[in-house]
């Protein structure tokens, strides 16, 4: 916690002269450098044991390699040896001398092979020795091989064993030697991983606990200033201005936001309580007003009533006669439209049912047409298919004359063959028949055009019964869309007689309506009149009373909203606390 602590205010020292880009920016290059120590690290050890791999591919695992090579070899030179001492025949004692003199040379690279690769003192050492029995293991077979006497080869024979023995000995023990390197290589690399993963992950934690305390540092020094200055943000959105200015030394964004919310906290507590002051003397002012509007009101409101009584009374008689001469005019003149268009709308509803009937005429001729259209759709379907049927026979014909074509030219070939052997009596004979067969090519080449013919033929045929097909499909529609055309024009005809026959009735009544609204329009005429003159007298006298009476209403409904309004603003205010 001490640690947290000293490092939270070494950084709040250091970032009060940083912005807040600065910051986050300054954060995550600390978490970058602590990832590239760790990997830099990683690549070192990894680098160490690579080099412990390859010291095991290079150096023990060729030497096992090698000498396990070398022994097999050895193992192969004795297996040759005893062929070569229990073997009577010289061919294949002579092969087996071959093989020993490629086993020996293929021993010797192996081993001084080898040579090139000594791990220490000790495995120089057995290479040495191994060496040293190697060397008398050949001489010693080069004296068998040239020895003839009888004891001297059995002597020679078993030196050659105990040096064999000795080289397979010391081999066993170099393999083994190599094979304990590899091993010790094997749990050295294995330690050094083991290692890596323990540093690495050591690492890795102290890069995260450090990454967290910094991200924790910088994250706590923007939110405590944020979190404060929306404290005292809803505060004075709730109406309390009593909050104390926000102490932040910050000198990032969030410092001018801190000092522009303490600036905002001044303004507000100044403009409010300057706007109480005013609302103050606003309400006072508004109450005098409102005492002295009201008496000068009740005083014309009594003098106005009775004389606005007798205005509107006789205001309204006029205007409802006005209005009732006028809608009588109206009326009038609408019943005598109506009985004018009732008039022409009979004549016109004649002449639509005669376009009806002519239409339902036009009607039965398109279906005779259509009804002949879909018969010669028909025919011309059928002759098409005749057609195809045609071309089809035609087709048989030329397959038939195709294979007549052929007949003929094997028989031509054949006759061509027998004119050959007949000789020079054959040779009238053999010209015959190579005409045939020119004949019977050519037949053949044309049956094969006639079938190509026919074959188009056929195709464009059957497009010519599917679209006529489809032909008759849509001819069938129009049929029936004509029908039912025809009987919608015949319910036409039907519904403009009926629609002829009320319009009719209705001109008459109309007629009639407009002789009895001439009648009534001249009474409400004269009692238009009347009115009038009764509203004129009224008006003279109330319109000094209602002019009075207006301003005083007025002047009382202004100092009233007046007061009204300083009222709420005095509310208002006061929802605010200032102290």
């Amino acid at each position: 916690m001490q640690a947290t602590a000293r490092l939270e205010e070494w950084m709040r020292r250091t970032q009060l002269k940083m912005n807040l880009k600065q910051k986050l920016i300054g954060s995550f290059a600390v978490v970058l450098l602590f990832m590239g120590i760790l990997g830099l690290t990683d690549m070192v050890r990894m680098k160490n044991m690579k080099q412990d791999m390859t010291e095991i591919a290079q150096n023990w695992m060729v030497g096992t390699q090698l000498i396990q090579e070398f022994s097999y070899l050895t193992e192969h030179f004795a297996k040759d040896l005893v062929g070569v001492n229990n073997q009577k025949d010289a061919s294949v004692k002579l092969e087996l001398t071959r093989d020993i003199q490629a086993t020996i040379s293929k021993g010797d690279k192996a081993i001084n092979s080898y040579g090139n690769s000594l791990a220490d003192e000790e495995d120089e050492k057995n290479y040495n020795m191994i060496l040293e029995q190697w060397g008398n293991l050949k001489s010693n077979y080069l004296k068998y091989s040239k020895a003839t006497d009888e004891i001297e080869l059995i002597r020679l024979y078993d030196e050659l064993t105990q040096s064999y023995n000795f080289v397979q000995t010391i081999s066993r023990k170099m393999v083994a030697f190599n094979q304990q390197g590899a091993d010790e290589s094997v749990e050295k690399n294995a330690a050094a991983y083991r290692s890596s993963i323990i540093s690495g992950i050591s690492l890795l934690i102290v890069a995260i606990l450090l990454s967290v305390a910094i991200t924790w540092v910088i994250v706590r020094n923007i939110t405590r200033p944020v979190i404060a200055a929306s404290h005292v943000l809803v505060r004075m959105a709730e109406g309390d201005l009593t909050a104390s200015e926000l102490r932040f030394s910050n000198k990032d964004e969030i410092g001018v936001l801190v000092q522009a919310v303490n600036g905002m906290i001044r303004q507000m507590r100044d403009v409010m309580a300057r706007m109480q002051e005013s609302s103050s003397a606003v309400a006072s002012s508004s109450e005098q007003l409102y005492a002295s509007s009201e008496q000068n009101s009740e005083a014309s409101q009594h003098v106005a009533v009775d004389i606005q009584t007798i205005a509107t009374e006789a205001e309204t008689q006029r205007i409802n006669a006005l209005e009732c001469a006028r809608a009588m005019d109206e009326i009038t003149i609408g019943v005598q439209r109506i009985a004018e268009t009732t008039s022409d709308v009979s004549d016109l509803s004649v002449h639509a049912s005669e376009q009806a009937r002519k239409g339902q005429a036009d009607v039965q001729h398109v279906t005779m047409s259509m009804n002949a259209l879909s018969s010669a759709v028909t025919q011309a379907n059928q002759t098409i298919l005749q057609l195809a049927e045609h071309s089809q026979n035609i087709g048989k014909v030329s397959q038939m004359i195709g294979e007549i074509a052929t007949q003929t030219n094997l028989l031509a070939l054949n006759a061509a063959i027998e004119a050959a052997r007949a000789g020079e009596a054959g040779k009238g004979f053999a010209v015959v028949a190579e005409e045939v067969r020119k004949l019977a090519t050519q037949t053949g080449e044309s049956v094969g055009a006639i079938r190509g013919v026919v074959t188009n033929i056929q195709k464009d045929t059957q497009e010519a019964v599917k679209a006529m097909d489809a032909g008759l499909v849509e001819v069938q529609k129009g049929l029936q869309s004509v029908d039912r055309t025809e009987l919608s024009f015949q319910a036409i005809v039907r519904s403009a007689d009926e629609v002829a026959s009320k319009i009719q009735e209705t001109a008459a009544a109309a007629q009639q309506m407009a002789a009895s609204s001439q009648q009534v329009a001249a009474t409400v005429t004269n009692m238009e009149h009347v009115a009038k003159i009764t509203s004129e007298l009224s008006q003279s006298v109330a319109g000094a009373t209602e002019e009075q009476l207006a301003s005083s209403q007025e002047v009382t409904s202004s100092s009233q909203m007046l007061a009204s309004i300083a009222q709420d603003l005095q509310d208002v205010i006061n929802t605010y606390k200032m102290h």
